[in-house]
């Protein structure tokens, strides 16, 4: 058993008592209130799941969703070329722009541009691996690799005629480029599916090898593969006779494209995106939910200050109403027999008898007559109680014009 605590002097040399130690804290109390808010924020509450349920279900993973990728079976996707070469036995080697190694036919899907030293080394290597004797496809009219634009192909549905005699391509009549570009045609090259403006598809000798521009990449998707004559060009392309399987190089973001590591923010996955910008949107709403006002602000008007005999009726009315007028008018004697005996230099707790006396002499009245009103009767309606308190207040009102004012004591404790 731990002892009690003991009490301790202050700086008077008075001992004072210990502090009353402090109640247990009543964890069900605690619990009921965390009950209580759960319980009156349930329809928010409900909400926030409903937006990560929702946003969780609809999140997409970034590679299917990228154009061009080998790995997406959507209409803009590549899904099908590379199980058409894997029927084949010709099965495709996807990797990076980086790891391009020593293929003898390389497909370039995307090639961008506008990432700096790093494309121009990609570039430098398939143009390297070309002069070797590889067939490089490219498959971006915008490529550096790519001959100089000049036209469109037109209509989405319209129909090309091969009108070249190159021996890769002998078993191609028209393809449906579905749209695209059209190259000029320098010295030196060979363009197929020609037109009055341009080729769709122009070859240039390079070193002992060729780099092949296409108008459009259309013709390799899941889309266009369903042509027949795409899907004789694509086969005709990218299997060689003697070749092993094309290396297909995959497309990449285009926050990825500049050769440097990704920041934070490209790495999140677009569904989680989505639900961070819903959680913000719910976050306001419950702001703007719980700031909201119904009519006009109220105004709080300060207590009224009361006077000194004003209070005093004030309070016994007060116990009036709580049906205790003896204790009511008991109390207030007490504390005006009190104070009174403080101006008049007498103990506190002199009786009545000798308050009175002393009272009778400084505002020459009756002593009998002090007395009476020091010690009223108990009263027996409210009139009783106003008229008890009404003389009690007169009285110390008229010791105050009497004697000088002495000021309240501070109790120190």
């Amino acid at each position: 058993m731990t002892a009690p605590p003991r009490s301790s002097p202050d700086a008077s040399g008075r001992d004072v008592p210990p502090a009353p130690p402090r109640p247990p804290v009543d964890d069900r109390v605690l619990g009921r209130w965390l009950w209580d808010r759960l319980r009156s924020s349930w329809p928010l509450l409900a909400v926030a799941v409903a937006v990560i349920v929702a946003a969780a279900l609809t999140a997409v993973r970034p590679d299917e969703t990228l154009p061009l990728s080998p790995t997406s079976r959507e209409p803009d996707g590549t899904a099908a070329l590379v199980d058409v070469l894997a029927a084949l036995e010709r099965p495709a080697r996807v990797v990076t722009p980086d790891a391009v190694g020593d293929a003898d036919v390389v497909l370039v899907l995307q090639d961008r541009s506008d990432d700096g030293q790093a494309g121009d080394d990609h570039r430098d290597a398939l143009r390297a691996r070309a002069r070797d004797g590889a067939r490089v496809i490219v498959a971006d009219p915008g490529s550096p690799l790519a001959p100089d634009v000049v036209g469109t192909a037109g209509l989405l549905d319209r129909t090309l005629a091969r009108a070249c005699e190159v021996p890769a391509l002998r078993h191609v009549d028209e393809i449906h480029p579905g749209g695209g570009v059209l190259f000029e045609v320098d010295d030196g090259d060979v363009g197929c599916f020609a037109t009055d403006g341009g080729a769709w598809l122009v070859i240039t000798p390079e070193g002992r090898g060729h780099i092949v521009a296409l108008g459009g990449p259309d013709v390799l998707t899941n889309a266009g593969l369903r042509s027949a004559g795409n899907a004789v060009l694509v086969t005709q392309l990218l299997t060689p006779g003697g070749a092993d399987g094309p290396t297909i190089v995959r497309p990449v973001p285009p926050t990825q494209a500049g050769g440097g590591a990704p920041r934070l923010w490209d790495l999140v996955p677009p569904g989680v995106r989505v639900m961070a910008l819903q959680l913000l949107v719910a976050f306001g709403v419950f702001v703007m939910w719980r700031a909201r006002r119904v009519g006009r602000p109220l105004v709080d008007d300060a207590p009224v200050r009361l006077a000194s005999s004003d209070l005093t009726t004030a309070v016994g009315a007060l116990h009036a109403r709580n049906a205790t007028r003896t204790d009511a008018v008991r109390r207030i004697a007490d504390d005006t027999r009190a104070r009174l005996a403080r101006r008049l230099d007498l103990p506190r707790t002199a009786d009545v008898a000798d308050v009175a006396v002393a009272l009778a002499v400084r505002t020459r009245r009756d002593p009998a007559a002090v007395a009476a009103v020091l010690a009223p009767p108990d009263p027996a309606d409210d009139s009783d109680l106003l008229a008890a308190t009404g003389a009690l207040a007169e009285l110390e009102r008229a010791v105050q014009t009497t004697l000088s004012p002495i000021p309240e004591p501070i109790d120190v404790h």
